[in-house]
């Protein structure tokens, strides 16, 4: 109870972060390896052996975006890797399909884009549990990061498909991760 009476701005401070970080993961590993077959020409065993190598990228990144925050702290870190994200994608998405399906180029920007969605997700799972007090701490990040999942996790790729539907465009994706980074930055401003 203490949670939704004098917690509620922060809970959906980490619905929102968490429907951010998620809506991106899964449309950059969802979408793209199908963009990769549908639109560019890559064979499954080849999107699958990028994505791969893609999700150990992710890791490291993961791993190295604590330096990071500990040099420049996790709201900018947060802001900065929301921006990069946002700003990449229709780029990355539009070379992906121009460049004659060159393996390496695509498998360079999908490691890109895996690793930053990968990254992203460090400083805002931190600030899950930092923006409660200890009283509501666990549950407000528990309850928060799992209505943010379901929001980002379950639209977050629908409305990547819906996009792609409705323009026509197999770039629409794109606005879904626009979209998703203008909220991530919002929340962290």
């Amino acid at each position: 109870r203490a949670l939704f009476r004098g917690h509620t701005g922060a809970l959906l401070k980490v619905i929102g972060l968490s429907a951010a970080v998620l809506a991106m993961g899964y449309v950059i590993a969802g979408y793209l390896p199908l963009f990769m077959q549908q639109e560019v020409g890559l064979l499954p065993g080849t999107t699958a052996g990028i994505a791969s190598v893609s999700a150990f990228l992710a890791i490291a990144l993961a791993l190295s975006t604590g330096f990071v925050i500990d040099r420049i702290g996790r709201r900018a870190t947060l802001i900065l890797i929301f921006g990069l994200l946002g700003i990449l994608i229709f780029p990355a998405m539009w070379i992906m399909n121009n460049s004659g399906a060159n393996v390496v180029v695509i498998a360079a920007l999908q490691m890109i884009l895996a690793g930053l969605a990968g990254a992203v997700a460090v400083p805002a799972y931190a600030a899950f549990t930092s923006i409660f007090p200890p009283s509501v701490r666990y549950t407000g990040a528990a309850i928060g990061f799992g209505v943010g999942s379901a929001v980002g996790g379950g639209f977050g790729p629908y409305l990547a498909g819906q996009a792609t539907v409705i323009t026509g465009s197999p770039y629409a994706p794109a606005l879904v991760i626009g979209l998703a980074a203008v909220i991530g930055i919002s929340i962290a401003i």
